[in-house]
């Protein structure tokens, strides 16, 4: 199943992050669903759907964007958040909201630009062609990093994941492309933008929020994964967005 749909209310849909799948979400949309219709999306590639021929965000979205809302709150987290912000580009219409988690509009870190190294970047695709499960498995553990509930949570994200089709070759090389390509730092969005970031995170460095301004709000506790260590503070700012917007 590409897309698992859940809950009634607005439409909530959500994108993963690199490595991941739908799963990722299960336990937050626990809480999620009782206030949303949730659209819970495998990007091209992850989770069993076909993997797309580029690393492209136009080619990505169009793969799954006929099966999604006409206008909804689009939530993105990590390189899902990228898409989130091409969506809003492309088509504003459709986009109510954008709720970014744990994502940067420039993942690699630049002159004056926070983020992460370059080469780090670069060790992951070298060792995705060596070892793509040790790969992923390192993900995982940044990912968690710095969090007081590490080990549960690669835990529960393991448990999540394994619901699903291990991701494809050619779509986690594709993923980490993105991730190391694409830059939206002088585009102005068309659409209202919300960002919830992590202290610990150590993919998303904190010092985005200054950049961010008014836009991002801060869990001191949280990693790279907000929504697994913190859901219901995680909950809380995402329904005071939509109070804010409706």
């Amino acid at each position: 199943m590409t897309v698992l749909r859940t809950g009634q209310g607005d439409d909530l849909v959500l994108f993963h992050g690199w490595g991941m799948n739908a799963g990722i979400f299960d336990s937050w949309v626990e809480q999620l669903q009782l206030h949303f219709r949730c659209h819970l999306v495998n990007l091209p590639g992850f989770g069993g759907r076909p993997a797309c021929d580029n690393a492209d965000l136009d080619e990505w979205l169009d793969a799954v964007l006929p099966e999604l809302p006409e206008q909804a709150y689009w939530l993105g987290w990590s390189l899902g958040g990228l898409l989130v912000q091409r969506l809003a580009q492309r088509h504003p219409e459709r986009v109510k909201a954008q709720l970014l988690v744990a994502t940067s509009p420039h993942f690699p870190a630049a002159e004056r630009w926070r983020g992460i190294q370059p080469q780090v970047l670069a060790q992951f695709i070298e060792q995705l062609h060596l070892d793509p499960n040790k790969t992923i498995e390192r993900f995982l553990a940044i990912q968690a990093m710095g969090s007081e509930s590490a080990k549960q949570d690669i835990r529960q994200i393991k448990q999540r994941l394994g619901q699903y089709p291990a991701p494809q070759a050619e779509a986690l090389q594709q993923g980490l492309n993105l991730l190391q390509q694409v830059d939206f730092r002088d585009i102005k969005s068309p659409t209202p933008q919300y960002w919830l970031l992590g202290r610990l995170d150590s993919l998303v460095p904190i010092a985005l929020a200054k950049h961010l301004g008014e836009a991002a709000t801060v869990l001191p506790k949280a990693s790279h994964a907000p929504f697994i260590s913190h859901p219901e503070l995680a909950t809380d700012w995402l329904l005071s967005i939509v109070t804010t917007a409706s």
